[in-house]
């Protein structure tokens, strides 16, 4: 064989070799940035589910002390109530007589 088709089938040969290991390396380029942007998604998914947990259980614990302080003013509510329907009780009984006398003079005396 000729030395010069041997050195130039030898530089073919080399070249793709060169180009082999060139289109390997950008595959595994692809598929490094793949697996990065993959990456990337899960962990926006795992700081979104963070933030809406968080968020849900912020909630929960607002839900829960409006329910408490709802339930307290119920409470104060009835009692003040109870309150004023004593009063107005004792009112009703301490005057009770004097208004039958009352209506019962106004009556006789018009009529």
């Amino acid at each position: 064989m000729n030395p010069e088709v041997r050195l130039t089938d030898e530089r073919l040969m080399r070249i793709l070799e060169m180009d082999r290991d060139a289109r390997l390396q950008a595959e595994e380029v692809l598929e490094a940035k793949q697996k990065a942007l993959d990456d990337l998604a899960e962990l926006k998914d795992a700081q979104i589910k963070k933030g809406m947990d968080k968020a849900r259980q912020k909630a929960e614990k607002l839900s829960a002390q409006a329910l408490a302080e709802a339930q307290e003013d119920e409470k104060r509510l009835r009692a003040k109530n109870t309150e004023a329907i004593s009063r107005l009780n004792e009112l009703a009984a301490a005057g009770k007589n004097k208004w039958i006398r009352d209506i019962y003079n106004r009556t006789i005396n018009q009529g």
